[in-house]
């Protein structure tokens, strides 16, 4: 018997031949939880707090992002915006070591397949 893909009922996709695919139960990816209010504050208050310490007072459009940002995946996405305004006032180096303590701060915030990585890269 051939496996074709089935579309389920529920959005999922059925990988079960046959009909009887249609009636077992498919289990759900286990769900994570939404971070709260205060952790992403807490992220986001770090994130403009470097871009004070490194002398970008005046509101930019990376400032007004971060503190707008109602997603912590977005805010995850915004700090290589925020490592090249860092760079660029105070040097790579610098920049590098604040941009390793925010990311510190996004650990279970996001997914794992965004954080991981075997190795750091040099």
């Amino acid at each position: 018997m051939e496996n074709i893909l089935h579309f389920h009922p529920r959005g999922t996709v059925n990988l079960r031949p046959g009909l009887l695919g249609w009636f077992l139960p498919v289990r759900p990816a286990p769900a994570q939880q939404p971070p709260t209010v205060e952790c992403m504050h807490e992220v986001r208050q770090a994130m403009l707090d470097v871009m004070v310490a490194a002398g970008l007072v005046q509101p930019s459009r990376l400032s007004t992002r971060i503190l707008y940002c109602t997603d912590v995946t977005a805010l995850w996405h915004m700090r290589s915006e925020l490592m090249q305004a860092l760079a660029s006032a105070n040097g790579e180096l610098h920049a590098r070591h604040q941009i390793d303590h925010i990311t510190e701060l996004f650990n279970g915030l996001v997914s794992t397949s965004l954080t991981s990585r075997p190795a750091p890269l040099r």
